[in-house]
């Protein structure tokens, strides 16, 4: 009966996939359609998971060999982002941390210095990654807090099939993605967004009026997403223990180790030389944080404890590296590609100029069903760099000033919480089901979609 099932979804995926790109309409060139075609194939696999997702994740490379939709040399650029790179520097630090046992430590500090509340756990997890992801590279950020959550749920005995681990990984992909758009250093999507602020108005956009601009969509979308974690059904209110018993584990471990501190010194300097690049940036400019994690991830095989033992070897590196994360998180940059390079993207966001030429609401509507979409299936950047153009262009149109509707697509374009593709796929490679995420980042984006209409439209007649 299994076998069964999985054989249907194998052949249900290429059927509704050829099915979406037949149906599309003549305003979609025939690469166009195939690209969403693809998607929507990748898209009911990564959810009914027939195969892993990492096999998913290479459909597109597989059909542009048959079919070069693009020049191949592109998309193997997309799987071979240096983002790519992070997330392996990143996964061979954080494997240095289960190897000398630090991750042990970290979850046994957590659970006996903040308790046992579930709700408690994702609240301080969901606020943590908003925060830190408004100064710091997103990945940077979900690399660095995803361990630790999957360490947590492990050492606390829920097991990291459950849905408390779920929550908790839901928690730091939703609060990273919200917090990139809290300040213009939350990533290369918020540049694109004051470039075109600057471009329209002829002077600079200070950082200060982007905060001001920003704060009341942040405050919105993450009191609704934190309210919605938070409702989430969990198996149970409580992590099993107390928090006396793991303060008992924790001190029964002993004084850190050397190794440990090797480790955690690691991947601080990671974040921190990462964090700190507008000090280096004009005399390291090939420096960015991919390569940064790179390096000192490969510096790691080269440093020995106090025991004499390398801090990692390839041996363990090999078992603890997640291959298939990578190749899933480059499948979905690869996907984005398809769907920005085969002109799907631009054609989709080309309805935001025909339907909303009439009235602002149709505006705001649109851009940001079209910045949401296009954040889920490529990335926040490449939805910005297609929305926000249009947005502004259309604003004139209207004789309205663009900056709040700019400022409305934009927070849409940080609001991407439903396929693996981008940050995501960090916790769904830690376990994270991604049909989960689906379900319940659908939901999340239905209600953020609506907050932002209507918050848009309410600020634009108050301010009329």
């Amino acid at each position: 009966m299994k076998n069964n099932k999985r054989f249907i979804h194998i052949l249900s995926g290429p059927i509704i996939g050829a099915g979406v790109a037949l149906v599309l309409p003549g305003i979609f060139s025939i690469q166009a359609r195939i690209a969403l075609g693809i998607m929507t194939l990748m898209l009911f696999w990564w959810i009914t998971r027939p195969v892993h997702l990492a096999v998913t994740a290479l459909i597109p490379l597989v059909i542009n060999s048959i079919y070069e939709m693009i020049p191949m040399k592109s998309m193997l650029e997309d799987y071979f982002n240096p983002t790519v790179l992070l997330i392996l520097g990143a996964s061979i630090l954080t494997a240095t941390w289960t190897i000398q046992g630090l991750d042990r430590r970290v979850a046994l500090k957590s659970l006996s210095s903040l308790g046992m509340s579930v709700n408690k756990q994702v609240a301080i997890f969901f606020m943590i990654s908003l925060v830190m992801s408004a100064f710091m590279p997103n990945m940077v950020v979900v690399a660095a807090l995803c361990p630790i959550a999957f360490s947590l749920v492990q050492f606390s005995g829920s097991g990291t099939d459950t849905k408390v681990s779920f929550v908790f990984l839901l928690s730091i992909a939703w609060g990273t993605g919200l917090g990139g758009f809290g300040t213009p250093m939350g990533g290369a999507m918020n540049l694109v967004v004051i470039s075109n602020i600057e471009a329209f108005t002829g002077r600079e956009f200070l950082y200060w009026q982007w905060v001001v601009n920003a704060f009341p969509y942040i405050l919105i979308l993450a009191g609704i997403t934190l309210v919605y974690l938070l409702g989430i059904k969990k198996e149970s209110k409580m992590l099993p223990g107390t928090k006396e018993h793991y303060a008992g584990q924790l001190s029964a471990i002993g004084k850190i180790s050397q190794g440990e501190i090797y480790a955690l010194v690691l991947f601080s300097a990671a974040v921190i030389i990462s964090f700190a690049r507008p000090l280096y940036k004009d005399v390291l400019p090939g420096l960015t944080p991919p390569y940064v994690f790179l390096i000192i991830g490969v510096l790691a095989f080269f440093i020995r404890t106090g025991n004499k033992k390398q801090l990692i070897d390839w041996k363990q590196a090999d078992q603890k590296v997640n291959w298939g994360l990578m190749i899933l998180f480059a499948g979905g940059i690869a996907l984005g590609g398809l769907i920005v390079d085969t002109g799907a993207a631009t054609a989709l966001a080309g309805f935001i100029s025909d339907s909303s030429s009439s009235a602002i609401l149709p505006l705001i509507a649109l851009a940001s069903a079209t910045g949401m979409f296009l954040a889920n299936t490529s990335s926040n950047t490449a939805a910005c760099a297609i929305t926000i153009p249009l947005v502004v262009s259309v604003s004139q149109g209207l004789g309205i000033n663009p900056i709040l509707p700019v400022f409305i697509t934009a927070a849409a374009c940080n609001s991407a919480f439903v396929l693996p593709t981008s940050i995501r796929a960090v916790p769904v490679g830690f376990g994270l089901d991604s049909g989960y995420m689906f379900r319940k980042g659908i939901v999340i984006n239905l209600l953020i979609y609506a907050a932002l209409v209507i918050s848009g439209y309410i600020a634009y007649m108050l301010m009329g």
